[in-house]
């Protein structure tokens, strides 16, 4: 063939004809599915009947060869005749095709090349042939063939061999120690790839030879993810080493060719260096807007690390304030003072999968700075330590990302205090010792505008500056919409920012304007969802009814309306409208919307037939109600004296009996794991006046939510109860949820509130009358007047309660008047009839069961000995109560008893004890935001400090906790404070 009339064919990309080098088109469909097929087969006969297939994909017309014929003429006239390329004979048509002629050819050719030099070891020269072979594919085959047979046939098996290529030429780039060069190149395979395992083995080995260990662990868990996410499966074994040696940090990491057995590591250098200094931090963000006042705060406390205990910085904030990227900046420029090395921890706080496990992270830590996997003990509470004393002596900087809340991260905090800890999470953590918060708030006005500058240039925001302060305000000045909108308007140079800004004013649609190609926006959504089948679409719909929080499959059953919910997990999340967020505390897998996606549901749940989605409601709060009330009755003796009865309610069968029992194994776990949806269970209900069952749920919640959910957030829960009931004229549900949220305020530590709540509520419940609630009434304010220092007065009311509950036959109500009514007799001098009460009610609650009730009789029966000077008892009734209290899931009772074992370590004469377990109770109040309680504890601390001859510190926190206790209104309390303090001597303490 002369070289002007050469034929090229071109099938490993879209197909292309090329004849003496010019391209030859084919517009009709079908002659390119022909030439396609013929070309597949080069050198060998097609037959007509092999044709049909792939030119009809099963729907074939009656002369199905005589159209073959057609077409396969029409394709000779569109090619030409010269050099006549499609041979005929009786058993089909041929192209005859060699490596110069077809791409196809040329690519097994240079494979059969390679496979001889792999035979000879000559490395360079097979990677050198497979990058050729490679560089044929020019996209995906055979694009502009529209043949699903042929793609399905054919195809699939070619673009599988392609990937083995891929795989077999990167082992040999990484064995020439080309990684850098192939970094980007294993991105983009690992994207286009994501279940190869292979793909991502080499991506991990190449990233740390370039010395990004942190990324390439990050890669490890992004595979993980996927793999678990999409098959369910973990990795294999060669990912899994893979991951243990680069934690390990071992030098001259090699990943074996497939199907080569991994070496065995060299057990003289297993251990490899005793410490590595690492730099782990992710690059700085190069248009990063700095915040002065948060690198000035950030590098102050980073002065001190000489300073006792260990100096934390937490950057906290709203999503999108830009928290990460700002503590990356601050730990560069902090690195320095930090030569034991820079360390990063990403720990998915808020990410869609589950948190990060500390026990996992301080392994990674440990390996990561030289010790040996082989080393490391199992359980958290030794990593932990194994990893302190790894750290002991050394300056280190610890990253923690993303914090999901305390307990992640105190495992992982060193105990050394010239180490710094920067930690970011969306949460204001509560409870780290000798943290310093920064709030970090949205932009201000300038620096909204010098994002904007550095995202589409200063001269344009200048031109413009009232548009810019009007998209900043539309923003919410959050750098992360900012950035958002800076995109938008920097791929339209010839948008006015006012043009933006005006699209940005209407609220209906400004989600849609604050979007980039990578987040969905409602026209893509919409093909989605109109995808779906009918009882999905209704779900996602419904889903809407769940406020945004995560939700487990049951709740989606619910609401849907069918018996199952997992069919319609299942299906949403494969149609990318339902994301997966790990398991709760119940284990129960959990899902949710993203907040666009809920924002969409809800749109679409307007449109529905009201009704319907009244009764899907109603459903919903039902099913919340029958569980919520199985795991009140399985934690019947964990209830305290002081709750009432919860109001009756009948369970409804929304659910199999078998899944309420399943749902509830573990009562506690399945109430903290939906606390969320409870609680927007109890609004939703009073905004839609269901208030009976708003309380009835309250009821059996709060015991056991109020420690956990926040007691501010309970009474306000409280607070749309009462208001609920009052506006349905059931007055009786009212005052008891008034009862209810004193209680909580009277738990805060707030005594002069919850009395004067109290004494409205004791008024009420005598006038409705509703005797039962009047008698509880009565108790708990008998015990505030008793802790204001009004004996008599709480005597008395505690008469009348004792009185009450006789009268109602209730003997947990019995039980805590006479409790009550004790703490009375005990102030007026009475120990002896005191004690009798409280022995009694112990009787009481011990055949109850109630072990809760227990703790607490006896709690305030240490309290009674040690004013009455009898260690003893107290000792015994502290330690009687613990173990009682251990039965139950208590930390407000544990505080206490806490507090009462540090009273009853100096009555006798124990001061050192004394303080430790002071000081423990006083962080345990904080956490639990109880003031009264923290105060408490500060002045056993001030005694503790008097008895121990250092006077001089105890005197202001005993003077400060006087002053806490009296604004409280725990009058008492605070003169008992004043009078440790006058007692100090004025002299301070001579010098040694």
């Amino acid at each position: 063939m002369e070289r002007e009339a050469r034929w090229e064919f071109r099938v490993l990309g879209p197909l292309e004809v090329l004849r003496a080098g010019e391209v030859i088109e084919i517009p009709a469909a079908k002659q390119r599915i022909a030439l396609a097929t013929l070309l597949l087969h080069h050198n060998e006969y097609v037959s007509a009947d092999r044709l049909t297939e792939p030119l009809w994909d099963g729907s074939a017309p009656d002369n199905a060869r005589g159209a073959v014929h057609t077409h396969i003429g029409r394709l000779r006239r569109t090619l030409g005749d010269a050099g006549k390329p499609i041979q005929t004979r009786e058993q089909g048509y041929r192209i005859e095709a060699g490596p110069d002629d077809l791409d196809l050819a040329r690519f097994f050719h240079l494979l059969d090349l390679a496979a001889r030099a792999a035979r000879t070891g000559a490395v360079a020269e097979e990677a050198g042939l497979l990058e050729q072979a490679l560089a044929l594919w020019r996209g995906p085959l055979l694009g502009n063939v529209p043949s699903e047979s042929l793609h399905r046939d054919r195809l699939a098996g070619l673009a599988e061999r392609r990937i083995d290529v891929l795989e077999r030429s990167f082992d040999l780039r990484l064995q020439l120690g080309l990684h850098a060069e192939i970094v980007a190149d294993l991105a983009a395979a690992t994207t286009a790839h994501p279940l190869r395992e292979r793909l991502w083995a080499q991506f991990m080995l190449a990233l740390y030879r370039c010395g990004r260990q942190a990324e390439s662990l990050e890669a490890y868990r992004t595979v993980v993810r996927l793999l678990r996410d999409e098959l369910g499966l973990d990795p294999g074994d060669e990912l899994r080493r893979l991951h243990e040696a680069v934690l390990s940090g071992i030098s001259d990491l090699q990943l074996p060719l497939q199907g080569e057995r991994p070496a065995e590591p060299d057990a003289r250098n297993a251990l490899g260096p005793e410490w590595h200094v690492l730099n782990q931090l992710p690059p700085s963000s190069a248009d990063l807007v700095v915040r002065a006042d948060v690198i000035a705060a950030g590098q102050a406390r980073a002065g001190s690390q000489d300073a006792d205990g260990l100096p934390i910085v937490m950057l906290c904030g709203p999503p999108g304030v830009g928290k990460s990227a700002l503590a990356v900046d601050l730990a560069h420029r902090l690195a320095d003072r930090f030569p034991d090395g820079q360390l990063y921890l990403r720990l998915d706080g808020s990410s869609p999968g589950r948190p990060r496990d500390p026990a996992e992270m301080l392994a990674e830590l440990l390996q990561s700075t030289g010790t040996h996997p082989a080393s490391i003990p199992d359980g958290l509470e030794q990593r932990s330590a194994a990893m302190r004393a790894r750290f002991a002596g050394r300056r280190i900087l610890l990253l923690l990302d993303d914090v999901a809340d305390v307990p992640q991260i105190e495992p992982l905090l060193p105990g050394e205090a010239r180490c710094l800890v920067l930690l970011t999470s969306r949460r204001h953590l509560v409870g780290l010792p000798g943290v310093d918060v920064v709030k970090m708030t949205p932009f201000s006005g300038e620096e909204s505008r010098e994002l904007l500058g550095r995202l589409i240039g200063h001269e344009r925001v200048a031109r413009e500056p009232a548009a810019a302060d009007a998209i900043a305000a539309a923003c919410g000045w959050l750098p992360l919409a900012l950035r958002i909108a800076g995109a938008r308007l920097a791929v339209r140079p010839n948008w006015s920012l006012a043009r933006l800004a005006a699209r940005l004013q209407d609220e209906s649609r400004r989600l849609d304007e604050l979007v980039t190609d990578d987040l969905a926006v409602r026209p893509s959504l919409e093909l989605s969802y109109e995808a779906l089948p009918e009882p999905v679409a209704t779900a996602f719909r419904r889903a809407g009814l769940l406020n945004g929080s995560d939700f487990a499959a049951w709740s989606l059953g619910v609401v849907a309306g069918v018996a199952d919910g997992e069919p319609l997990v299942e299906h949403l999340l494969r149609a990318n409208l339902l994301e997966a967020v790990g398991t709760d505390v119940s284990g129960e897998p959990r899902y949710r919307l993203h907040d666009l996606l809920s924002i969409y549901a809800r749109e679409l749940l307007a449109g529905d037939d009201p009704a319907d989605t009244r009764t899907a409601a109603r459903r919903y709060m039902d099913t919340l109600l029958t569980l919520a009330d199985r795991c009140h009755r399985e934690l019947d003796g964990h209830i305290a004296l002081d709750d009432l009865r919860p109001v009756p309610y009948e369970p409804v069968a929304t659910l199999p009996e078998g899944q309420v029992a399943e749902l509830t194994d573990a009562p506690l776990r399945w109430l903290l794991a939906e606390h969320r949806q409870l609680f927007d269970a109890v609004e939703r209900a009073c905004d839609h006046g269901r208030h009976v069952q708003a309380a009835a749920l309250m009821d059996r919640v709060t015991p056991f939510l109020d420690v956990y959910a926040g007691r501010q957030e309970i009474e306000r829960l409280f607070t749309s109860v009462r208001k609920a009931a009052l506006a349905a004229g059931d007055e009786r549900l009212a005052w008891r949820a008034e009862y209810y949220r004193n209680g909580q305020t009277l738990a805060r530590g707030l005594l002069a509130e919850a009395t004067a709540g109290l004494r409205r509520c004791v008024d009420a419940f005598e006038r409705l009358p509703s005797p039962y609630e009047y008698a509880h009434a009565l108790g708990a304010l008998s015990f505030c007047l008793h802790e204001a220092g009004e004996p008599g007065k709480a005597v008395e009311l505690a008469g009348r309660a004792v009185e009450a509950a006789q009268a109602a036959g209730d003997d947990s109500l019995l039980a805590a008047a006479l409790r009550d009514l004790a703490s009375g007799m005990s102030a007026l001098g009475e120990y002896d009839e005191a004690r009798e009460l409280l022995e009694r009610a112990v009787s009481i609650a011990r055949r109850l069961g109630a072990n809760a009730s227990i703790a607490n009789i006896l709690g305030r029966l240490a309290g009674i000995a040690l004013q009455h000077g009898d260690p003893p008892t107290a000792r015994s009734a502290v330690d009687q109560a613990i173990e009682a209290l251990a039965q139950t899931d208590d930390p407000y009772g544990a505080a206490w008893l806490l507090w009462l074992k540090a009273r009853t370590s100096l009555a006798e004469d124990r001061p050192d004890d004394g303080i430790g377990h002071a000081v423990q109770a006083r962080a345990r109040f904080r956490q639990l935001g109880d003031q009264r309680g923290e105060h408490l504890a500060l002045v056993t601390e001030g005694e503790a400090l008097v008895a121990l001859g250092r006077g001089h510190e105890a005197a202001p926190l005993l003077d400060a906790a006087a002053s806490a206790l009296a604004e409280l209104g725990a009058d008492r309390m605070a003169d008992h404070a004043r009078a440790v303090a006058s007692g100090i001597p004025d002299s301070p303490p001579s010098s040694p």
